[in-house]
């Protein structure tokens, strides 16, 4: 269980820990991303600009990077799976959590 948290900055309110979204590889994504249904350990204090894959959509400005923990669980064992994310980038607006394929490659 997660007790200490570090939530300054953020809106504590549009987090939805009791909500279920979905974690998927991405190819694409050269950072992990988190949603509103993470839960933040910490704040880094960081922030980005995020650029989009198109320019018919404007450019995400000033993300923060947080400390994060998913709960996975695998579709086909039904096992969980506690997964703890640093400096990802935190999208409350997103439904979905993106980890890149090369994260996992490394970490094994």
């Amino acid at each position: 269980m997660i007790s200490k948290t570090d939530r300054q900055g953020l809106d504590v309110d549009a987090m939805e820990t009791d909500s279920k979204s979905r974690t998927t590889l991405d190819s694409h994504a050269t950072m992990v991303v988190v949603d509103k249904n993470c839960y933040v350990i910490a704040i880094t204090g960081e922030t980005m600009d995020v650029c989009p894959f198109t320019l018919e959509y404007e450019f995400l400005k000033k993300v923060s990077l947080v400390d994060a923990a998913l709960m996975y669980t695998c579709e086909s064992n039904n096992k969980e799976c506690l997964i703890i994310v640093r400096n990802a980038l935190y999208v409350p607006s997103m439904y979905i959590n993106l980890i890149p394929l090369f994260t996992v490659r490394e970490e094994g």
